[in-house]
C-alpha cells in the first residue's frame, strides 16, 4: 500500500473474489485491475482467441473486451500473459438484481453457450457472478470461464446454471424476490435444488421446464448422493445434439417464467401522493441545478430510494453514472424495464435496502464486498430525496446516524427534508407512537452541519419540504 493525495491506494493486491480458478486470477496494480492467465489455460486461450469466438462475443456485446499488457507483478513460471479488462463502472451481485435483470443474465449466459459451441467451446462454469451489467445490458466478465468443448464430456455448468439462475427465478415468482435474494446470499454457489424443489408449489412439478430442470434434477441429485459409488456429475454426459437440446429446453423454461403483475405501494408515488404538478416541477428544476453544479465532484450518483428512476434519469441526462437503489422490488423492476425500453446505458437499478444493505460475505467475509464498500469506492454524489422520514420515523434511525453514513459514502449530498406535518410522515405515524420529539428542521440542520457544510437550500412550493445541497466537511 502507498499514500496518494492523503489516501491509501492499492499498489499490488489480489482481488479477494478471484481465488477459485487455477487458470488465473485478478489483481490490482496502482488501482488498475488486471487478470493474470496461467499456463494451464493455454489450450483454451489459443482456441478462444484464434477461432474468432472472442472477437464475435465482444462484437455482440456478450463478453467484456481486454487488451494484452506487460505487467510483471504476480509473474512466475506458471503464467503466460496478463490482460487488462475493460472497466465495469460498478460491480453488482445477483441478489441485488431485479427479476428481469436476473432473467436477462440467464438468457445471456445461454446465448454465450450457444455461440461458443459452434467454435468448439463452452462455459466451464455458469456462475451468475460472472455476469455484470455494462451499458444497461448483461455481459460476461470472466474470460477464463470459456473452455474447450468435447462432445460426450460432462456438462458441468448445467447444475450450476440451474442453481444460479433457474432456482432463484422460480422462487422469485412463487415465493417472492425477498425470499429468492435471501437464499442467494446464503448459497453463494447457487440455491440448492432440493431446497428449491421443496419450496416451490406442487403444480410446478407438472411444468415441463421446472418439472425437469428443478424437480427431476433434484431427485437425481438426492438419488445419486445416496449411492456409495456416486461421483460428481455422474450420469450427466451429453452428445453435442443433446447439449443443444438442453440449451433450447433451458431457454424455453427461462422465457416461460414470468413475474406476475401487481401494483407496488410506491409506484406513482410522486404524482399520486406527494406533489402538485407545479411543486414537482420546481423540485425537479432545483435538483437538476444542484446536480449540474456538482458534476465535477464525482461522475457517479447514488440515488437512494430511487423509486422507478425519475431523478436517476435526470442525473444520467446530465452525464452521471447512476446507482439507482430501492427496497421495493416492484419499482426496481419498473426501473430496469425503462432502462431496457429506452436503451439507457448510465443507470444501474438495484434492489438494495439502505437499512439492511448487502453485507460482505463469502470466504473470510471479503469474497463479496458489501454494497456500502463498493459504493464508497466511487465517492458518489448521494441523492436522498423523500426518504429521510422513512429512515427516521419508519425505521428509528437518527439524524446523526444518517449524517455519518452519508458523509462516509460521498463528499456531496443532495437531500430533501420532509417535515413531520407532511402527509407522508403522518402516514407513517398512524401505526406507531410519535416518539420523534427531535424530528425537526432545526435539529436536522444542526446535526447535519456537524458533518456537512450547507451550500444551498430550496423550499419546495406548497409542501413544507426543503432541498439541501451539502458538502462534506474536511
Amino acid at each position: 500500500m502507498q499514500k496518494d493525495n492523503g489516501k491509501y491506494c492499492v499498489v499490488n493486491k489480489k482481488e479477494p473474489s478471484s481465488f477459485r480458478d487455477n487458470s488465473g486470477f485478478l489483481f490490482y496494480r496502482d488501482n488498475v485491475l488486471y487478470r493474470r492467465i496461467n499456463r494451464s489455460y493455454y489450450e483454451n486461450w489459443e482456441r478462444l482467441t484464434k477461432s474468432g469466438l472472442y472477437d464475435l462475443l465482444v462484437a455482440e456485446g456478450l463478453l467484456l473486451s481486454h487488451e494484452i499488457v506487460d505487467v510483471p507483478d504476480y509473474w512466475d513460471e506458471s503464467a503466460i500473459l496478463t490482460i487488462r479488462p475493460r472497466l465495469i463502472p460498478f460491480i453488482s451481485y445477483p441478489y441485488e438484481w431485479s427479476f428481469s435483470q436476473l432473467k436477462d443474465a440467464a438468457l445471456t449466459t445461454l446465448k454465450i453457450l450457444d455461440v461458443a459451441v459452434k467454435f468448439g467451446m463452452t462455459l466451464r462454469d455458469a456462475s451468475a457472478f460472472n455476469i455484470q451489467f455494462f451499458n444497461g445490458k448483461p455481459i460476461l466478465i470472466d474470460t477464463l470461464s470459456l473452455g474447450t468443448y468435447k462432445p460426450g464430456e460432462v456438462l458441468g455448468a448445467y447444475g450450476q446454471f440451474c442453481r444460479h439462475f433457474l432456482s432463484p427465478l422460480a422462487l422469485c415468482v412463487y415465493r417472492g424476490l425477498e425470499v429468492s435474494t435471501a437464499l442467494q446470499k446464503q448459497f453463494l454457489d447457487g440455491v440448492d435444488l432440493p431446497l428449491t424443489s421443496g419450496l416451490l408449489p406442487i403444480k410446478t412439478r407438472c411444468s415441463i421446464g421446472l418439472g425437469v430442470h428443478i424437480h427431476l434434477h433434484s431427485m437425481s441429485i438426492q438419488a445419486n448422493a445416496s449411492k456409495k459409488s456416486f461421483k460428481k456429475n455422474h450420469g450427466s454426459f451429453f452428445s453435442e445434439k443433446a447439449y443443444r437440446g438442453l440449451l433450447s429446453s433451458l431457454e424455453l423454461c427461462i422465457n416461460k417464467i414470468k413475474l406476475l403483475k401487481s401494483k407496488s405501494e410506491w409506484s406513482g408515488y410522486y404524482n399520486e401522493l406527494s406533489y402538485t404538478p407545479q411543486a414537482f416541477a420546481a423540485k425537479k428544476n432545483k435538483v437538476g441545478e444542484f446536480l449540474a453544479n456538482s458534476f465535477r465532484a464525482s461522475d457517479t450518483v447514488l440515488d437512494i430510494g430511487a423509486n422507478d428512476g425519475e431523478f436517476s434519469r435526470m442525473a444520467a441526462g446530465i452525464g452521471f453514472k447512476v446507482l439507482s437503489i430501492d427496497n421495493d422490488y416492484r419499482v426496481c423492476e419498473m426501473n430496469y424495464q425503462k432502462v431496457k425500453v429506452n436503451g439507457e446505458s448510465r443507470i444501474l437499478p438495484l434492489f438494495v435496502d439502505l437499512i439492511n444493505p448487502s453485507p460482505a460475505i463469502g470466504w473470510d467475509n471479503i469474497e463479496r464486498a458489501s454494497f456500502l464498500e463498493r459504493s464508497r469506492s466511487k465517492n458518489p454524489i448521494v441523492l436522498a430525496l423523500a426518504v429521510i422520514h422513512h429512515l427516521v420515523i419508519g425505521n428509528n434511525t437518527t439524524f446523526d446516524q444518517l449524517a455519518r453514513l452519508f458523509s462516509s459514502i460521498g463528499s456531496t449530498l443532495i437531500i430533501e427534508f420532509v417535515p413531520k406535518q407532511d402527509k407522508q410522515a403522518r402516514r407513517l405515524l398512524v401505526v406507531r407512537e410519535d416518539i420523534f420529539t427531535k424530528y425537526s428542521k432545526e435539529n436536522f440542520e444542526n446535526i447535519f452541519s456537524i458533518y456537512f457544510t450547507i451550500r444551498s437550500m430550496f423550499s419546495i412550493p406548497d409542501t413544507g419540504r426543503i432541498l439541501y445541497l451539502m458538502e462534506r466537511r474536511k
